[in-house]
């Protein structure tokens, strides 16, 4: 376990604020007025992209480097995915107010996609990053 687990904290508080903004019903008189169209989708692609940058440096950071950058990726994306599933069914079986969306599910996968072209961007071994 390393000294300072920052992005294990983050990555944790990360998923578990997912848990709660997909599963929390809010008011609508809370809401801004500002009318944009499919914000939603934008909230769950950044939510999950921040997830899967955070999930990268989590398993870095545990795993000392013994892990490559092709299976910490993998593991990180899988477990991403299925949350968001899990996610969406609970929403659809356990709250009134929320409902299950595949553009949601689509949202996040395209979330967590780019944040994979971005690391692989920056330990593509071109930079002086090493994983």
């Amino acid at each position: 376990m390393p000294k300072k687990p920052l992005f294990t904290v983050g990555f944790v508080l990360w998923v578990a604020m997912i848990a709660f903004v997909c599963l929390s019903s809010f008011p609508a008189e809370q809401a801004p007025g500002i009318e944009i169209p499919h914000l939603d989708k934008v909230i769950h692609f950044i939510l999950y992209l921040v997830a899967t940058l955070l999930g990268a440096a989590f398993v870095r950071e545990q795993f000392a480097r013994r892990l490559s950058l092709n299976s910490s990726m993998l593991r990180i994306v899988v477990f991403l995915i299925i949350y968001g599933i899990i996610i969406e069914v609970i929403q659809m079986e356990f709250t009134t107010t929320r409902s299950a969306e595949v553009y949601d599910v689509l949202a996040n996968c395209t979330g967590i996609l780019i944040a994979v072209a971005i690391i692989r961007l920056f330990y593509s071994g071109k930079r002086h990053l090493n994983w």
